[in-house]
């Protein structure tokens, strides 16, 4: 079902092999109402590079400018810490 979406709240994990735990730092966003024709989620006419976490445990919390009507989100980590781990909530 078509939604609207205001935000993303983003979260790591932890790890016990390795300092510092896995999170994604910074990533962009997509949506699509039907999985064949997909958006980048842009603020000024700019695909928006969202802050993501600084460390595994701490929630960071993006809320958009202009909400969006999606069914499907996609995000693609652009930096990440040792490897990528990604929990979500979608508003």
């Amino acid at each position: 079902e078509v939604t609207k979406v205001c935000g993303v709240a983003t979260q790591g994990r932890p790890s016990f092999r390795e300092e510092g735990g896995w999170f994604v730092k910074t990533f962009t966003l997509s949506y699509s109402k039907d999985k064949e024709t997909w958006k980048s989620y842009k603020e000024y006419g700019i695909a928006k590079a969202f802050q993501g976490n600084t460390d595994p445990e701490g929630v960071m919390k993006n809320l958009f400018k202009v909400a969006v009507n999606a069914r499907y989100i996609r995000i693609r980590p652009q930096t990440w810490h040792n490897h990528i781990a990604l929990r979500m909530e979608i508003y």
